[in-house]
């Protein structure tokens, strides 16, 4: 927290002892005193959104600490993102948000310790009223000074570290709905390189359609020699095409997950369709399904950073993983050229 109070002093010279205590609270306590609900913050983030001149000095992302950043509308807008998707993202930041009085307490002794030391100019004992005061509200927000206000004129939301890594992604999409009412997104990639973590993400801040290609493991019975010689073989992309490809554009839909643990298939799933729509997983990218998407995304990753991560998951299945799925994604991947036809590439 010293660093980052040092920097934001040194972007912000004008900060005051308030604007200092405000950062330290929204790393601690993130945003959500501020959303009473999410059609409520929408209708407030639009109020500011075309009232916000060009992005300027702006950044796009400025890290306050505790996993949030502040995301600057204008800087977002002019990358393309919309103001729905800004507001999924500080929605479901606040939703997933631990507050964390522990850390209040030792960003504002931080503070304090600048002060003294004479690092930073606010006055120290208005650091220690401005806590006193804190306390006895049982941790009530801080506001930006006036002359904060005034002159950087702050626009932004709080957001999630793990949000912000895919804002291309959000452009991406936010481009694609704005320009043609729709987002069908593929994401494909090696295994335990995030896909997964990125389509819940990604679902929950627009209310997606996700499927994941974990459901359509061939069958047992269907493994055989040649099939599983194919590259991509081990997906059930028939099925999968048939069952949902064939019907993104149908109100509903109904499929069926495949359990591997019994053979057979699950109860069947009612889907309805949405703007934005994801499948996800491995061979997603199946040379006959991959024409059906508007976006291509695709996970990569190191492979010592893989095998850690299997091994912490999946400690029972790491020779399977080295030996079977992964030559078999390997090669699936390099025989299609999946990374060369993705528009987006994200490394772990």
């Amino acid at each position: 927290m010293r660093d980052i109070l040092l920097r934001h002093a040194e972007r912000y010279p004008l900060m005051e002892a308030t604007d200092f205590a405000k950062l330290i609270y929204q790393s601690a306590f993130a945003g959500g005193h501020l959303i009473a609900s999410r059609q409520a913050a929408l209708e407030r983030l639009k109020a500011e959104w075309d009232a916000q001149p060009g992005a300027g000095f702006m950044p796009l992302i400025e890290s306050i600490g505790g996993g949030v950043c502040r995301l600057y509308l204008a800087p977002a807008r002019k990358m393309g993102l919309r103001p729905e998707t800004v507001c999924g993202l500080f929605v479901e930041t606040a939703a997933s948000f631990t507050p964390d009085k522990a850390r209040f307490e030792a960003g504002m002794e931080a503070l304090s310790a600048l002060c003294r030391e004479g690092a930073l100019s606010a006055d120290p004992a208005e650091v220690e009223a401005l806590l006193r005061a804190a306390r006895e509200t049982d941790y009530a927000p801080f506001s930006h000074s006036p002359r904060y206000r005034e002159t950087y004129r702050p626009a932004y939301r709080l957001v999630g570290d793990d949000f912000c890594r895919y804002l291309d992604l959000f452009a991406a999409i936010d481009g694609l709905l704005t320009g043609k009412g729709r987002a069908r997104v593929a994401i494909d990639g090696r295994c335990a390189s995030g896909k997964t973590t990125a389509a819940a993400l990604i679902a929950r801040v627009y209310g997606a359609q996700l499927f994941h290609m974990d459901d359509y493991f061939l069958p047992f019975e269907r493994k055989t020699p040649e099939r599983l010689a194919q590259p991509g073989g081990n997906v059930d992309w028939e099925r999968f095409r048939a069952e949902v490809l064939d019907h993104l554009e149908e109100p509903t839909l109904v499929w069926r997950p495949y359990n591997c643990a019994t053979g057979s298939l699950d109860e069947p799933v009612l889907s309805r369709r949405r703007p934005v729509q994801l499948i996800e997983g491995a061979y997603a990218m199946h040379p006959a399904m991959k024409p059906d998407y508007d976006l291509k995304v695709m996970f990569d990753i190191d492979p010592d950073l893989q095998m850690e991560r299997i091994k912490r998951r999946n400690p029972d299945k790491v020779e399977r993983f080295a030996k079977e799925w992964i030559p078999m994604e390997n090669h699936y991947l390099a025989a299609f050229g999946i990374e060369d036809s993705c528009q987006i590439v994200m490394k772990a």
